[in-house]
C-alpha cells in the first residue's frame, strides 16, 4: 500500500484566508512578538512549517493510509474497550475515562483525535523551532517561512 501524503498550504495567501498571519523580520519585531503573547491568554501550536494543515495524529493516519472506511467512532470505541488499557488505568488507580485513554494513546504516539496546544506560547515556540533547520535557501518559499 502506498502511504498517500497530506495536503499543505500552496502558499501564504492560501493560508491567510484562515489564519492572521503577523510577519517578523528582525529581533526587536520578534520581541514586542514575544513580549505580546507571553502576557496575553492565546491558544498556541508549534509546528515548525507554515505549509503544514493541523490535523490529529489519527486524521493523519486515516488520510495517508487511505483508511477513509474506517468508522471514527467504532476506532475510538474499539480504543476505550481494550482490556490491557483498562488494567493499566486500574493498576494506577487513574479514573477510566474516553481522555483518559485518549490522551494516553496520544502520548504514547497513537494515531488519536486529540490535538496538542498550549496557553504557553514558549512551549510552542519550542515545538516551532525544536528540528527546524539552521538556515533556509529559499526566503519566499512556504516551507522556510
Amino acid at each position: 500500500m502506498t502511504k498517500k501524503t497530506l495536503p499543505t498550504y500552496n502558499n501564504l495567501e492560501e493560508k491567510s484566508k484562515l489564519f492572521r498571519i503577523e510577519y517578523i523580520n528582525t529581533e526587536k519585531e520578534f520581541d514586542v512578538f514575544f513580549d505580546t503573547h507571553t502576557i496575553s491568554n492565546g491558544i498556541y501550536r508549534g509546528i515548525n512549517s507554515s505549509q503544514y494543515k493541523i490535523y490529529t495524529s489519527l486524521q493523519r493516519s486515516i488520510i495517508t493510509n487511505d483508511l477513509q472506511s474506517v468508522n471514527y467512532n467504532d476506532y475510538i470505541e474499539k480504543v476505550i474497550q481494550h482490556k490491557k488499557l483498562k488494567k493499566y488505568f486500574e493498576n494506577f488507580k487513574i479514573p477510566l475515562s474516553k481522555l483518559s485513554i485518549l490522551s494516553y494513546i496520544q502520548h504514547y504516539g497513537g494515531p488519536s483525535p486529540l490535538l496538542d496546544f498550549t496557553y504557553n506560547i514558549k512551549n510552542a515556540l519550542y515545538f516551532a523551532v525544536e528540528n527546524l533547520p539552521v538556515k533556509h535557501e529559499e526566503k519566499n518559499n512556504i516551507k522556510n517561512i
